[in-house]
């Protein structure tokens, strides 16, 4: 997925205008744990919302969001923009014969968001703190997955 966006990105002329980072709301696939879709909504132009959504088969379906704002501008170059950025947020979701799961956390990311097309690829990683609000039995540990989003 990350060739093919670069492989458009490349595509597209330097001068263009950075259709790719004025839109504000994007959908996408990731792969590692969970494998599933993701999304993500900027509230202004450093910070948004991220939601994740998929399935394991050792804790079945799990939803993740959290709260993503960038901290440091890593490369800025005519075709894309590389941040870093810091996260919190939740986890929850259906364990396999555990009933409901839920957990609290933080971590990072970074994202490569292209200007001449609207679209990004990511690397995000977030790590757990367990919580026993939906039952005994709760996440712990950490999730990490890449993925990329189209942006509408």
């Amino acid at each position: 997925m990350l060739s093919l966006l670069l492989a458009l990105s490349a595509a597209e002329a330097a001068d263009a205008p950075e259709a790719g980072t004025s839109k504000q709301f994007g959908l996408g696939v990731s792969l590692g744990y969970p494998h599933g879709v993701n999304g993500k909504y900027w509230l202004n132009k450093k910070g948004g919302v991220g939601f994740y959504g998929g399935a394991g088969l050792l804790y079945g379906l799990s939803g993740h969001v959290a709260y993503e704002q960038n901290f440091w501008q890593i490369g800025d170059w005519d075709w894309a923009r590389l941040n870093m950025y810091w996260n919190v947020g939740g986890i929850g979701g259906l364990g396999v014969g555990r009933g409901a799961l839920g957990a609290v956390g933080g971590g990072v990311g970074a994202t490569m968001r292209f200007k001449a097309v609207p679209a990004e690829a990511f690397v995000h990683h977030h790590s757990y703190i367990p919580v026993t609000y939906f039952s005994s039995q709760t996440y712990y540990g950490q999730t990490t997955f890449a993925g990329g989003r189209w942006y509408f």
